[in-house]
């Protein structure tokens, strides 16, 4: 009984993506991390996502298309459906402008452009700062979509300002989200962004986003493995970490570019799947059920994580 009020659209650019990207058969003999089963765990954290309050969250990697926006928008869509006000803010390319209409939107060039000015690039957040204070004033949330190598610029952004230290002044806590694949190079990367981070942030909790769109994350004699053994799984023992399961079926891609949200999707008509996604009946709704049994799974290790309450 999904609210059709409640989150943003699907992002187009990072479904695709793992489309695209996502090895259809993956090996995985040794489960590298996998979240601790629940019972009614969507049920029993509702009550926690509604006390949850002054919160903003800050989504990176270290590349494009590995599911940033798409974490983004699965959170929004949780806190929205559990009654939060909820605002996004989108640090991104002009080219994806178009793509957030309804979102708040800080440009990666103006970015670069403003390095020669006085303030430098944090004078562009200064709007996204004053919604941060509006949006705590009414105990919400706020959630920074980094686009790819947004990354560098919030680091410095952070560092200059005390970022962090600012939020935790006005009440609230910094969650910063780090997606990362089963890419040895990637791992490598985000390893030393979370280094970054932890200097940068140091009032934030930082969450791992571990992205099976390749293939699991395993210990085997693969680079990936020895990416994974030698530098991932020591960062997963000091931070909490999720998975984002791989959605099968092409589901992401069937809906990515239909400007309607998760909950809309998962209350939607045969009708209307089937114009949403130009598929026909059977292919829709195959979909559809692909599509839930991701957002269900990745939500399930989500409200795991997500139990950083400020009560106010």
């Amino acid at each position: 009984s999904a609210s059709k009020a409640a989150a943003v659209p699907l992002a187009k650019s990072d479904a695709v993506q793992t489309a695209k990207t996502a090895n259809k058969n993956p090996v995985a003999p040794v489960p590298a991390a996998e979240p601790k089963p629940t019972h009614g765990v969507l049920q029993d954290h509702a009550a926690s996502l509604r006390r949850s309050s002054k919160i903003f969250f800050g989504v990176f990697g270290v590349a494009g298309g590995i599911g940033k926006s798409l974490d983004t928008d699965v959170v929004a869509d949780l806190y929205r459906k559990a009654g939060k006000p909820v605002e996004v803010i989108r640090l991104e390319t002009e080219v994806r402008r178009a793509e957030f209409p309804g979102d708040a939107f800080v440009s990666l060039e103006a970015v670069t452009e403003a390095q020669e000015k006085a303030g430098g690039a944090a004078g562009l957040f200064d709007d996204a700062f004053d919604l941060t204070v509006q949006t705590f004033d009414k105990n919400g949330i706020v959630i920074l979509d980094g686009g790819a190598n947004s990354h560098r610029a919030f680091v410095r952004v952070a560092t200059e300002t005390g970022l962090s230290q600012l939020v935790a002044d006005l009440g609230g806590k910094t969650i910063l989200m780090i997606l990362v694949t089963r890419d040895a190079d990637l791992i490598r990367q985000t390893v030393q962004l979370v280094e970054d981070l932890d200097a940068c942030a140091p009032d934030a909790e930082i969450v791992i986003v571990l992205n099976e769109r390749d293939g699991a994350f395993v210990d085997d004699a693969t680079p990936e493995g020895r990416a994974y053994r030698e530098l991932l799984a020591p960062l997963l023992q000091r931070h909490r970490h999720v998975v984002m399961p791989f959605a099968a079926a092409r589901a992401l891609a069937a809906f990515a570019s239909c400007g309607h949200s998760f909950s809309e999707i998962f209350a939607a008509t045969d009708p209307e799947l089937m114009a949403w996604s130009g598929l026909r009946r059977m292919a829709a709704r195959s979909c559809q059920t692909h599509l839930g049994a991701f957002y269900y799974a990745f939500t399930k290790g989500l409200l795991q994580v997500l139990s950083f309450r400020h009560e106010g």
